[in-house]
């Protein structure tokens, strides 16, 4: 597939605009679907927090796959462009040894219809409009990336993951934006007042969810994160005393949570970040920092093939090649992961 080459003007013009594996399962456990559901007053923390999705079908590739997602938190930073071209020309390399999938995150761009409506005054953006303009936004930077990635990316549409093959991966690095619905039989999603419903596709403005779904999808066995944060922390150690107000309440934070100072977890339990054992508060009023709940409650379905989500440094190419190594061998050795727990 040939695409049109795209200048890093362009891109900084969109973008810089916006913001002024895996062993083949034994079983097709998914297919089952269901998380335990226990009558018990006293439910688990994963049962307290799992929620149930089905697979329509799945595609399990042959050969360990690495599943890679360029984070918001990329998009979002000042200087995010050389720092894209490295890895571009990283992953064009890796590319020879390990066979790649990517997914994204929506950084600045996703929020930009919600921010444009609260500047203009207007009465408000509906949920529907803005998950659309979230897909929207995925799609385009899935296809960014992909561009960048010359003869050598392809931008996979979200309903046509069943063509990623060994052949395609042998040759190309494929660029996912979201799972489709046409895979999708049904998914638990929660209210804000924590009430369940049952929907038939993944939100579009669910970026994690749609990475955790992908790897399951494709039958590996976690994904990694590439964060602007090297691993997991207590609160987000971007924020400074610069940031204002935003740093004063994670202070408060670290004291809450008993800790003397900020700290990096080499692991922790995706339970755990739920139940408020890290800080979930981060810069331009995200209360989601570092992994979207539906992502992480999405994670936990014991269906699920994921076993693990590892947070690592995007911006340095050390971590980024150790992490690759990692996941072809089985050990995390940079970063922090989340455990299925």
């Amino acid at each position: 597939m040939n695409r049109k080459k795209i200048s890093l003007t362009d891109i900084a013009a969109f973008l810089g605009g916006i913001s002024g594996l895996a062993a083949k399962a034994p079983e097709i456990l998914e297919e089952k679907g269901g998380a335990p559901h226990n009558d018990s007053s006293n439910p688990t923390p994963v049962e307290k927090w799992s929620l149930d999705y089905k697979l329509k079908t799945t595609n399990y590739l042959e050969d360990p796959t690495v599943i890679f997602k360029f984070g918001g938190s990329l998009w979002r930073q000042e200087n995010w462009q050389p720092i894209l071209v490295d890895r571009i020309r990283q992953l064009l390399e890796l590319q020879k040894k390990y066979c790649i999938v990517l997914t994204t995150g929506g950084g600045r761009a996703q929020e930009l219809s919600k921010e444009m409506y609260e500047a203009l005054g207007l009465s408000g953006l509906s949920e529907e409009t803005y998950r659309q303009s979230a897909g929207s936004a995925l799609a385009t930077q899935a296809k960014t990336l992909a561009d960048l990635l010359g003869n050598k990316g392809i931008y996979v549409e979200p309903d046509a993951l069943h063509y990623i093959s060994r052949g395609m991966l042998r040759d190309r690095i494929p660029v996912v934006s979201m799972i489709g619905k046409d895979y999708i039989d049904f998914v638990e999603i929660a209210e804000n007042g924590g009430a369940k419903r049952t929907v038939n596709s993944i939100p579009e403005d669910q970026s994690d969810a749609h990475t955790v779904v992908i790897a399951h999808y494709l039958g590996q066995k976690g994904a990694i994160f590439g964060k602007v944060t090297d691993g997991v922390w207590v609160v987000d150690p971007n924020v400074t005393p610069a940031d204002g107000e935003i740093y004063n309440t994670l202070q408060a934070e670290l004291k809450r949570l008993n800790y003397d100072g900020n700290a990096q977890l080499p692991q922790i339990k995706a339970t755990d970040i739920l139940e408020g054992k890290i800080s979930r508060k981060g810069k331009d009023r995200r209360d989601q920092h570092l992994a979207e709940t539906l992502g992480l409650r999405l994670y936990l379905n014991p269906a699920s093939t994921d076993q693990w989500l590892q947070v690592m440094d995007i911006t340095n190419p050390e971590h980024v090649q150790k992490a690759f190594e990692g996941y072809a061998k089985g050990k995390h050795n940079v970063g922090s992961y989340i455990l299925k727990g």
